[in-house]
């Protein structure tokens, strides 16, 4: 995607204004999901993305782009998957209450 990110990037998807392609990939235990501009520039975004199953946390991850922010699954070694929501305006808001 860019030389400044030299990772393997997997589900590529435009931003919803065109300006950007946002995309998951791996670094240092942490799956995250960031926008590259069309200028090549990296922006971070979230980095907990994580699987659907708590027995394989790193496999199955997900995220979907929309007009009004990022939903992806996360999980911690404790709990099962979640859905969250982060927004264009940096909130991070859980969606589904687990119990384990």
């Amino acid at each position: 995607m860019t030389a400044n990110l030299e990772r393997s990037v997997s589900n590529p998807q435009w931003a919803p204004d065109g300006k950007g392609i946002y995309a998951m990939y791996g670094e240092r235990s942490l799956t995250r999901v960031a926008v590259v501009t069309l200028m090549g520039q990296i922006q971070n975004l979230v980095d907990d993305v994580r699987g659907l199953a708590l027995e394989c946390p790193y496999g199955s991850s997900a995220f979907h782009v929309g007009k009004v922010g990022i939903v992806y699954t996360s999980t911690g070694t404790q709990r099962p998957s979640e859905v969250t929501i982060s927004t264009t305006r940096g909130k991070t808001t859980r969606t589904t209450t687990t119990t384990t």
